[in-house]
């Protein structure tokens, strides 16, 4: 019969000794060189008879589970894996984890071991009706967070299997007609707008201009580089348009690493204030 995850085992060693029964436990860690969490395993002790080492085991974990496994969080979790994954991945779906990530905020600070499917159904039904990829990114991080913590022996049910989800039926986009769009290119000027106004004239995603950092904007040339993109043609130069410079010279006056300073999030809540209507991937 398995034993359950971060009891420790028994194992037989090579050669011949006089005690070749030892007890092995593996526990999580803090490398305070790197800061990351590392998994080690350790021998508590040596036996001549395999029972033995067995009920030296079983005392050992009477009331004795190793804390760096059960009191890690749910937030400690993610930042583990998202330090050691986001930044080989694209910008824009950096972006769109950290969006969705911040939506399981009421349980940051829960122990893994604490955590059962109630409190995640709870979480997703709070956000019943939003988009099927809004839904879908929220439950991809997670699973993030439960498939790092089962590979580590933190828990041994991965209750995101069970989520269900209930996004709102797929909308249809409608294009901006005409005067629309020439009200949409001509509001006030704030950030909100500059940024409507470059992702009306310049052809990009919104991803890819809320993440373009400033070292990629060459005003001066009329241009700006995405480097990073989810496939390889969409890594390209893009030409600024003349009616766009305004609002590039606005927002890189106030910018400091990258153009913009709002995430998906707000970007489409005030697109969809100054732009009655519509979302902005009807343009």
């Amino acid at each position: 019969m398995k034993n359950p995850n971060g009891y420790g085992t028994v194992v037989k060693l090579h050669g011949n000794r006089r005690r070749p029964y030892a007890t092995k436990i593996t526990f999580v860690t803090l490398d305070t060189i790197t800061n990351t969490y590392v998994r080690k395993s350790k021998y508590l002790g040596y036996y001549e008879t395999h029972e033995e080492a067995l009920t030296a085991l079983a005392k050992h974990n009477i009331g004795n589970i190793p804390e760096s496994i059960v009191d890690l969080t749910f937030k400690e979790v993610w930042d583990i894996w998202a330090k050691r994954n986001l930044e080989k991945g694209s910008s824009s779906r950096a972006s769109a984890y950290t969006t969705a990530i911040k939506k399981w905020a009421p349980i940051y600070n829960r122990r893994m071991t604490d955590i059962k499917l109630i409190h995640l159904q709870d979480i997703i039904d709070e956000y019943e009706g939003q988009s099927k990829s809004a839904l879908n990114n929220m439950k991809l991080v997670a699973n993030f967070v439960f498939e790092w913590s089962i590979k580590n022996d933190l828990i041994t049910k991965n209750y995101v299997e069970f989520l269900d989800l209930n996004p709102k039926d797929v909308t249809n986009h409608v294009p901006l007609s005409h005067e629309e769009f020439n009200r949409a290119v001509n509001l006030p000027l704030s950030e909100a707008s500059a940024l409507i106004n470059i992702y009306l004239r310049c052809g990009c995603r919104p991803s890819e201009l809320l993440t373009l950092p400033l070292e990629d904007v060459h005003l001066s040339e009329r241009y700006f580089e995405l480097k990073r993109a989810k496939t390889k043609a969409g890594i390209r130069i893009v030409p600024i348009a003349e009616k766009a410079v305004p609002s590039f010279e606005y927002l890189t006056r106030n910018a400091s690493k990258f153009l913009a300073n709002i995430d998906y999030q707000d970007y489409r809540q005030q697109f969809n204030s100054l732009v009655p209507g519509h979302v902005p991937h009807d343009t």
